[in-house]
Protein backbone atom coordinates (compact mmCIF):
# COMPACT_ATOMS: atom_id res chain seq x y z
CA UNK A 1 0.00 0.00 0.00
CA UNK A 2 3.16 2.08 0.58
CA UNK A 3 4.43 1.60 -2.95
CA UNK A 4 0.95 2.80 -4.37
CA UNK A 5 0.76 5.64 -2.45
CA UNK A 6 4.46 6.48 -3.42
CA UNK A 7 3.98 6.17 -7.44
CA UNK A 8 0.88 8.16 -7.42
CA UNK A 9 2.41 11.16 -4.66
CA UNK A 10 5.22 11.32 -7.41
CA UNK A 11 2.82 10.98 -10.20
CA UNK A 12 0.76 14.06 -8.74
CA UNK A 13 4.51 15.96 -8.44
CA UNK A 14 5.73 15.28 -11.80
CA UNK A 15 2.17 16.91 -13.46
CA UNK A 16 2.32 19.47 -11.50
CA UNK A 17 5.55 20.36 -12.72
CA UNK A 18 4.64 19.78 -16.15
CA UNK A 19 1.74 21.67 -16.66
CA UNK A 20 1.96 24.50 -13.74
CA UNK A 21 6.04 24.95 -13.35
CA UNK A 22 7.03 24.60 -16.88
CA UNK A 23 4.06 26.76 -18.13
CA UNK A 24 4.87 29.91 -15.90
CA UNK A 25 5.46 32.43 -19.30
CA UNK A 26 1.93 30.60 -21.07
CA UNK A 27 -1.01 32.49 -21.70
CA UNK A 28 -4.05 30.85 -23.33
CA UNK A 29 -7.21 32.30 -24.42
CA UNK A 30 -10.92 32.07 -22.52
CA UNK A 31 -11.83 28.75 -24.83
CA UNK A 32 -7.83 27.33 -24.83
CA UNK A 33 -7.35 27.56 -29.02
CA UNK A 34 -4.82 30.03 -28.80
CA UNK A 35 -1.45 30.08 -26.84
CA UNK A 36 0.98 32.85 -26.55
CA UNK A 37 4.60 31.77 -24.92
CA UNK A 38 6.28 34.82 -23.65
CA UNK A 39 9.98 34.28 -24.12
CA UNK A 40 13.50 36.59 -23.72
CA UNK A 41 12.24 40.03 -26.15
CA UNK A 42 9.65 38.11 -28.00
CA UNK A 43 6.21 35.86 -27.59
CA UNK A 44 5.24 33.17 -29.86
CA UNK A 45 1.95 31.98 -30.65
CA UNK A 46 -0.27 29.19 -31.37
CA UNK A 47 -3.43 28.36 -32.70
CA UNK A 48 -4.66 25.26 -32.32
CA UNK A 49 -1.67 22.79 -33.18
CA UNK A 50 -0.18 25.22 -35.56
CA UNK A 51 2.47 27.74 -34.90
CA UNK A 52 1.44 30.79 -36.27
CA UNK A 53 3.56 34.06 -35.40
CA UNK A 54 6.98 34.78 -33.76
CA UNK A 55 6.71 38.52 -32.35
CA UNK A 56 9.96 40.03 -31.40
CA UNK A 57 9.88 43.44 -29.04
CA UNK A 58 11.70 46.32 -29.23
CA UNK A 59 10.80 50.17 -28.98
CA UNK A 60 13.34 53.02 -28.91
CA UNK A 61 12.52 56.70 -27.55
CA UNK A 62 14.73 59.67 -28.11
CA UNK A 63 16.60 58.83 -24.79
CA UNK A 64 16.05 55.10 -23.94
CA UNK A 65 16.56 52.25 -26.24
CA UNK A 66 14.93 48.89 -25.68
CA UNK A 67 16.62 46.22 -27.37
CA UNK A 68 18.06 43.13 -26.13
CA UNK A 69 15.51 42.31 -23.69
CA UNK A 70 15.40 40.01 -20.93
CA UNK A 71 12.05 39.03 -19.48
CA UNK A 72 12.46 39.60 -15.87
CA UNK A 73 8.69 39.21 -14.72
CA UNK A 74 5.53 38.28 -15.58
CA UNK A 75 2.11 38.85 -13.75
CA UNK A 76 -0.58 35.78 -13.40
CA UNK A 77 -3.04 35.23 -15.64
CA UNK A 78 -6.09 37.27 -15.20
CA UNK A 79 -9.55 37.17 -16.84
CA UNK A 80 -10.75 40.20 -18.62
CA UNK A 81 -13.97 41.13 -19.87
CA UNK A 82 -14.00 44.44 -22.66
CA UNK A 83 -17.34 45.86 -23.32
CA UNK A 84 -18.10 49.45 -25.04
CA UNK A 85 -19.63 51.62 -28.01
CA UNK A 86 -18.11 52.55 -30.93
CA UNK A 87 -18.76 55.81 -32.03
CA UNK A 88 -18.31 54.48 -35.80
CA UNK A 89 -18.29 51.21 -37.84
CA UNK A 90 -20.79 48.44 -39.04
CA UNK A 91 -21.12 47.09 -35.26
CA UNK A 92 -21.02 49.99 -33.08
CA UNK A 93 -21.46 47.91 -29.28
CA UNK A 94 -18.60 45.00 -29.17
CA UNK A 95 -17.63 42.79 -26.07
CA UNK A 96 -14.63 41.05 -26.29
CA UNK A 97 -13.34 38.36 -23.52
CA UNK A 98 -9.93 37.42 -23.13
CA UNK A 99 -6.90 36.58 -20.22
CA UNK A 100 -4.52 39.14 -19.69
CA UNK A 101 -0.65 39.41 -18.61
CA UNK A 102 1.76 41.58 -18.17
CA UNK A 103 5.48 40.87 -18.75
CA UNK A 104 8.24 43.03 -17.70
CA UNK A 105 11.54 43.17 -19.75
CA UNK A 106 14.88 44.34 -18.88
CA UNK A 107 17.88 45.71 -21.08
CA UNK A 108 20.90 45.33 -20.79
CA UNK A 109 22.02 48.38 -18.66
CA UNK A 110 18.64 48.27 -16.10
CA UNK A 111 15.50 49.70 -18.44
CA UNK A 112 12.76 48.40 -17.48
CA UNK A 113 9.58 47.66 -20.50
CA UNK A 114 6.11 46.43 -19.89
CA UNK A 115 4.41 44.63 -22.83
CA UNK A 116 0.42 44.22 -22.31
CA UNK A 117 -0.34 40.89 -23.36
CA UNK A 118 -3.72 39.89 -24.24
CA UNK A 119 -4.86 36.36 -25.59
CA UNK A 120 -8.55 36.58 -26.97
CA UNK A 121 -10.81 33.65 -28.60
CA UNK A 122 -9.84 35.25 -31.81
CA UNK A 123 -6.52 37.35 -31.72
CA UNK A 124 -3.88 38.23 -29.64
CA UNK A 125 -3.47 42.21 -29.08
CA UNK A 126 -0.45 43.73 -27.09
CA UNK A 127 0.70 47.04 -26.27
CA UNK A 128 4.01 48.62 -24.81
CA UNK A 129 4.00 50.33 -21.31
CA UNK A 130 7.12 52.77 -20.12
CA UNK A 131 6.85 52.83 -16.68
CA UNK A 132 9.22 55.71 -16.33
CA UNK A 133 8.15 57.42 -19.25
CA UNK A 134 9.06 61.49 -18.73
CA UNK A 135 7.12 64.71 -20.70
CA UNK A 136 10.53 65.45 -22.58
CA UNK A 137 10.85 61.69 -24.02
CA UNK A 138 9.59 60.85 -27.96
CA UNK A 139 8.63 57.22 -29.43
CA UNK A 140 11.10 57.52 -32.32
CA UNK A 141 10.84 53.96 -33.70
CA UNK A 142 8.81 50.63 -33.67
CA UNK A 143 11.25 47.92 -33.80
CA UNK A 144 8.77 45.47 -33.62
CA UNK A 145 9.12 42.51 -35.61
CA UNK A 146 6.83 39.88 -37.16
CA UNK A 147 7.00 36.55 -38.41
CA UNK A 148 3.78 35.19 -39.64
CA UNK A 149 3.65 31.61 -40.63
CA UNK A 150 3.12 30.91 -44.63
CA UNK A 151 -0.79 29.66 -45.37
CA UNK A 152 -2.34 31.75 -42.66
CA UNK A 153 -5.05 34.03 -43.30
CA UNK A 154 -4.64 37.57 -41.90
CA UNK A 155 -5.28 41.41 -42.15
CA UNK A 156 -2.71 43.96 -41.42
CA UNK A 157 -3.49 47.37 -40.93
CA UNK A 158 -1.18 50.85 -41.45
CA UNK A 159 -0.72 53.05 -38.66
CA UNK A 160 -1.70 56.35 -39.83
CA UNK A 161 -1.42 59.46 -37.58
CA UNK A 162 -3.84 60.73 -39.80
CA UNK A 163 -7.20 58.10 -38.38
CA UNK A 164 -7.81 57.20 -42.11
CA UNK A 165 -8.21 53.29 -42.38
CA UNK A 166 -5.84 51.60 -44.29
CA UNK A 167 -5.80 47.90 -44.98
CA UNK A 168 -3.53 45.71 -46.76
CA UNK A 169 -4.93 43.12 -48.70
CA UNK A 170 -6.08 39.88 -47.13
CA UNK A 171 -2.70 37.55 -47.20
CA UNK A 172 -1.82 33.61 -47.34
Amino acid sequence: MRKVLLIVAIAIAVLYLIFCVNRANVLTSPNGTITVEVNDSSMSVVIGQVHAAHVGFGIETNMRKYSGLHLDNMSRPEDIVQDYTMLTGKRSHCHNEGTRVVATFATDNGEKLNVEICAYNNGVAFRYELPTFSNEERIIADNTSYEISDGLRRWMQVYDRQGDVKFYPLNT
